[in-house]
């Protein structure tokens, strides 16, 4: 067989007869470990040649004869099992063949971007194909993504440099050289390939390049796959963090374990892969199997309904298991609130871990004891909690706090979190923290609850309250098993637990007045409707108000301030109170609302229940604009804002722009943007200034809108005018500047 094929004389041998058939698209060529390939063209179609390297041609007999025999395998093999890269044309003599351009695996899945349902339909493509050329005793023994390609809306194999199959000779494969691609060999493939099962090296190697698929990443990881390394994790991995892993993270172990004897088959590994996909598609399914893998985990054979763990440590352990898996990873904190825990380490305060949720925040907690509660065969009802050991406050001196916003600048130490959005100590000197400071809630003592994230528990909204924080835990297990037992009894009569879980929004631990909303409002209101018409504001009124460019009235509810100083329903036009001033407005408005405190502090009206009232300013602009602002006049007033305070801008009757702290007042101006609140570092000397274009726009084509309608314009995107450019638009706002109004 061999002979046949090496009986010419190196003289003989003209490589390069291809280049009289195909047209070279590019110069530049690919290089494989062996060949090369060029990108070619005949008869419009592109096409993929690869050629044996001259070197390997000239003085390798053995990559010579696997070349003939990739070709000849490819060959026999691709019209009967779908997957294989077809060869269109081939030359054994001068070691060439022609495949079709297709796409590699790896640009397929960057570029469309493939979710895990996606990649794992590729790899079933693939490890059929590979069952049916088992079959055939034919193995591949180098695959990885570079050898995988996107062809005729399917994953396929190629280069079959390497392949064992039944005809080939038995002193072909040489037992002292490895064979394979390096991050995805088979352990034993390294060691001795020509005793090695080809088949389960397949498996190994296809495991690691699903893996490759599913992280990007083509260096791969070292060993078997280990579910609680970090660095392998596919649970660590944001798009996979809510998706079932159970049965794969199962399947990736075993098929990438060290000793061949312990994989599975290819058969064996597709129908696995089957079987997680479908029970990834049941939310029910997933969940019983999420919670049976963590209960054999955690107990074993033999289910506790009740554990504890001490020490921060194994405590870690526990969370992390639970972080691990998306369904028993649903946290409520100590104070109001909740979200999906992430991930539990060690801190750098002794005792302490860090407890971090999928928002990346970070809690400071000293663990004292982990408590599990288990209601049998119904785990939905099942919880977890977390009792804390009481901490020292830093800053505090409010003995009701429960927690403290800090920055831990080195470990265990900790300063006030103040400035941390701006990395620095202080904003006005701008002392910087060091590399690596953390940002963290610490927590001086409480219980956090970790339930099931889609369970019955989770779907009352009113266990958002922290009432698990409020009683003792042998109390709040007692209070579970009544839900338990009330929502199994309503089940028997035909009724949805969904339908009557918001029957339990009311806290149990709490006295029933806490329960009832709170009559602040009302209180007010009552007030204002008692005392409205009796407020005197005639002391900061004046007779002789100054004109201007704007007319202003006050309103409040649906009394409006008159010129005698009081606040009258349905008063004439000519009794209504008229300002022109901005300054006078804003005076006025001051001097109304102090006016109120104080006489409400007076009454027998408790002050905690004061709140300010919304007293209405309408303006009527009266004359057309003088100024119009531009870019640079907005990028300077966003780099002196002062950040620390709530800020918005606006733009006033005469054009100019301007920075507000007191969002009250917006309204006030003829066109204002949305706020930006304190700390989010969209102005100020520490900030990129990244919102300057976007915001300037907006304020043109409010602007724009304003000049059009006299009336007040909140400037958001949606006022782009989608027919007009930012030049266009000026061009509309110039020419008010012309007119008269």
């Amino acid at each position: 067989m061999w002979e046949r094929k090496e009986i010419m004389s190196k003289k003989s041998r003209s490589c390069d007869s291809w280049k009289r058939k195909y047209e070279v698209i590019s110069e530049e060529k690919q290089e494989g470990g062996n060949g090369f390939v060029y990108f070619v063209r005949k008869d419009g179609e592109e096409y993929a040649l690869k050629q044996l390297k001259e070197k390997y041609i000239r003085s390798d007999k053995e990559k010579r004869k696997r070349f003939i025999v990739e070709i000849q395998t490819v060959k026999r093999v691709s019209g009967y099992i779908t997957g294989i890269l077809p060869i269109f044309d081939d030359s054994p003599s001068e070691y060439w063949y022609v495949m079709p351009r297709a796409q590699p695996i790896m640009n397929k899945i960057k570029q469309d971007l493939c979710d895990i349902n996606k990649i794992t339909e590729f790899v079933l493509e693939l490890s059929d194909s590979l069952v049916q050329l088992h079959d055939k005793r034919i193995f591949h023994r180098d695959i990885k993504p570079s050898n995988i390609y996107f062809y005729k809306e399917r994953a396929c194999l190629s280069d079959f440099g390497l392949v064992d199959c039944s005809e080939q000779d038995e002193r072909f494969t040489k037992s002292d050289k490895g064979l394979g691609a390096i991050f995805t060999i088979a352990p034993e493939m390294k060691r001795n390939p020509k005793v090695a099962d080809g088949g389960k090296a397949d498996v190994f190697s296809l495991a690691k390049t699903f893996w490759m698929f599913l992280t990007g990443d083509e260096r791969g990881f070292d060993g078997p796959y280990d579910r609680v390394d970090n660095t392998q994790a596919l649970s660590k991995h944001e798009q996979y963090k809510n998706i079932h892993l159970v049965e794969l993270e199962e399947l990736l172990r075993d098929a990438t374990d060290n000793a061949p004897e312990h994989r599975p088959n290819m058969k064996e590994f597709h129908e696995r892969l089957v079987e997680w996909r479908r029970i990834q598609k049941d939310d029910v399914k997933s969940q019983d199997s999420e919670w049976n893998f963590l209960s054999h985990l955690l107990f074993g054979q033999n289910i506790a309904s009740s554990a504890i763990w001490a020490g921060a440590e194994t405590i870690m352990n526990v969370l992390n298991e639970l972080a691990r898996l998306p369904v028993f990873n649903h946290m409520f904190l100590p104070t109001n609130g909740g979200m999906d825990f992430f991930q539990a380490e060690l801190a750098g305060e002794k005792g302490c871990l860090y407890l971090y949720t999928d928002l990346f925040q970070c809690y400071v907690v000293k663990p004292k004891a982990l408590y599990f509660e288990g209601f049998g065969i119904d785990y939905r009802w099942n919880y977890f909690m977390l009792e804390l050991e009481e901490l020292e406050p830093i800053l505090t001196t409010d003995k009701d706090q429960l927690s403290e916003y800090l920055v831990e600048d080195t470990p265990g130490h900790y300063v006030s979190a103040q400035n941390a959005p701006y990395k620095v100590y202080d904003y006005d000197s701008g002392e910087k923290l060091p590399e690596g400071f953390r940002v963290v809630m610490r927590y001086l003592r409480g219980k956090f609850l970790i339930t099931e994230k889609y369970g019955p528990y989770n779907g009352i909204t009113g266990v958002y309250d922290a009432r698990h924080n409020m009683c003792e835990t042998w109390k709040f297990r007692e209070y579970i098993s009544k839900l338990l037992t009330v929502t199994n009894a309503v089940k028997q009569l035909g009724i949805e637990e969904d339908q009557v879980l918001h029957q339990f929004n009311a806290n149990p631990f709490t006295p029933p007045m806490e329960n009832l909303p709170s009559t602040s409002r009302k209180t007010m209101k009552e007030y204002i409707e008692k005392s409205v018409k009796k407020w005197d504001f005639s002391g900061g009124l004046r007779m002789d108000e100054p004109c201007g460019k704007i007319s202003v009235i006050f309103q409040l509810n649906e009394y409006k301030l008159c010129r005698d100083g009081f606040f009258h329903q349905n008063p004439t036009p000519s009794d209504v109170y008229h300002l022109f001033c901005r300054s006078r407005m804003e005076e006025l408005h001051t001097y109304m609302l102090d006016y109120i405190r104080h006489h409400y502090g007076r009454t027998e009206y408790d002050m905690k229940d004061f709140t300010d009232p919304y007293i209405e300013v309408h303006i009527d602009y009266r004359e057309n604009p003088t100024h119009l602002f531009d870019e640079e006049e907005i990028r300077v007033l966003m780099k002196e804002a002062d950040d620390r305070k709530n800020n918005v801008l606006v733009i006033d009757e005469e054009g100019y722009a301007h920075i507000l702290t007191d969002l009250r007042q917006e309204c006030w101006y003829p066109v204002h943007q949305e706020a930006w609140f304190a700390g989010n570092v969209y102005v100020g000397k520490y900030s990129e200034l990244l919102d300057v274009k976007r915001s300037y726009e907006n304020l043109l084509y409010g602007w724009l809108e304003y000049l059009k309608n006299r009336t007040p314009v909140f400037a958001d995107e949606q006022l782009s005018y989608g027919r007009l450019t930012v030049l266009e638009c000026l061009d509309e706002i110039r020419s008010f500047y012309k007119e008269s109004p």
